[in-house]
């Protein structure tokens, strides 16, 4: 019992450790640390994805700005294989769990790094969980590198600036929380 009591101990020593280096190495808050999607607001983000690859009759390029362990991504690429995913990933936890989770899915790749020194492009859909303080900096970037008919589903966060197709109202685990779906571009 006693050991059971010091290794529970240990791990919540370790958990703590590595909550704090992930706060630190993102920039104090800047960039949001390692939060998973789940509850209704991960059904709703992949539903209405879901929707959207589903109506294209081409390969579309889909990008999850800190995918964290792929709880976006994975179901999307199991159930849309002709399209291609990719998760950027900066927390070094996170990107080893996505590698080791992705590695049989053909169209999924992992980029670790910070996904605001990533060319935007090529991306037709942007997924996001992103905080308010980096939310301008993805707007200016999106509008500035986004090809024209991009859509972006940002989770929890509003995005400034961008052209706002729908906001849906979900409920995770007791909190009211968004759904925030754009046009990169004012369709108007």
């Amino acid at each position: 019992m006693e050991y059971c009591i010091c290794f529970i101990c240990f791990v919540a020593i370790i958990f703590n450790l590595y909550w704090i280096i992930s706060y630190a190495c993102s920039h104090l808050g800047k960039y949001p640390p390692f939060i998973i999607s789940m509850g209704e607001s991960k059904e709703v983000v992949v539903k209405v994805a879901s929707d959207y690859l589903a109506k294209s009759d081409h390969q579309l390029n889909i990008v999850d700005l800190g995918c964290g362990c792929g709880s976006l991504l994975l179901p999307l690429a199991k159930k849309f294989p002709k399209h291609q995913f990719i998760g950027i990933e900066r927390d070094i936890v996170a990107y080893i769990m996505m590698k080791l989770r992705s590695y049989k899915y053909d169209n999924i790749r992992v980029i670790y790094g910070n996904f605001m020194e990533c060319n935007w492009a090529k991306y037709d859909v942007f997924l996001c969980y992103v905080g308010n303080e980096i939310a301008p900096y993805i707007s200016q970037k999106v509008k500035k590198e986004a090809k024209e008919r991009a859509i972006l589903i940002s989770e929890t966060f509003m995005i400034p600036e961008l052209y706002l197709i729908n906001e849906i109202s979900v409920k995770t685990y007791g909190l009211a929380l968004k759904i925030f779906i754009y046009n990169i571009f004012d369709t108007k």
